[in-house]
């Protein structure tokens, strides 16, 4: 069994980059805690089952065929609409940004090799999957603006409202991969220019939006 779980989980952990060694019992809002909850109900399932899992924390995905609820979707489209985009903490942020094919291949290379027992005996693991390099949120949205001018989708910047940290929210997150690439031989590379290029890309062949460049 491969499940998702989040970067959410180390809440308001100090300690970077995040390793999955760290204690995750302050998570900072309610999404947080229910993925923590879910890697303890893995955790007994696996023991009482005997059946292998692992857990992957994903960290910050975007790309093509994402959710329209993230950042980077409704920043999309409210530039698409020219409407106003809300940057939470005045854009002082960082995130480990990790393009959606990089976590498809990570899962893959998990799905094909279970987890060897514990000390418990329980075949049980967790994962981070991220980039292994925090970017500036105020970064992101300069490349997504000119990934998204590049390809005709929009033809200016759009106005920024900068506002306090949201509760629940985190200042940054940092994946340590060093476990994942040690057991799979595997870890993200997709950079943020070349993920975000991608993903303007196939907004505008998939909303068929923009002009002909």
């Amino acid at each position: 069994m491969v499940y998702a779980s989040s970067s959410s989980v180390y809440g308001s952990n100090k300690k970077v980059p995040y390793a999955t060694e760290d204690q995750v019992d302050n998570p900072v809002s309610l999404y947080a805690a229910t993925k923590k909850s879910n890697e303890l109900m893995a955790h007994a399932y696996s023991k009482l089952y005997d059946i292998p899992a692992t857990g992957l924390r994903f960290f910050t995905v975007y790309g093509s065929a994402g959710r329209p609820d993230m950042a980077y979707f409704k920043f999309t489209n409210k530039l698409v609409k020219g409407e106003k985009i809300q940057i939470y903490n005045y854009g002082d942020m960082y995130r480990d940004f990790t393009y959606i094919d990089d976590i498809v291949t990570g899962v893959v290379n998990v799905m094909n090799k279970a987890p060897k027992p514990n000390g418990d005996g329980v075949r049980y693991k967790v994962y981070n999957i991220g980039n292994n390099s925090p970017e500036s949120l105020m970064d992101f949205v300069n490349t997504l603006e000119q990934k998204l001018m590049k390809y005709g989708i929009i033809d200016h910047e759009a106005e920024k409202e900068l506002l306090p940290m949201q509760p629940g929210d985190v200042y940054q997150t940092y994946a340590d991969v060093s476990a994942l690439e040690r057991d799979f031989g595997f870890k993200p590379s997709t950079s943020l220019d070349e993920g975000l290029d991608r993903f303007a890309k196939w907004y505008k062949e998939y909303y068929k939006v923009g002009g002909d460049k």
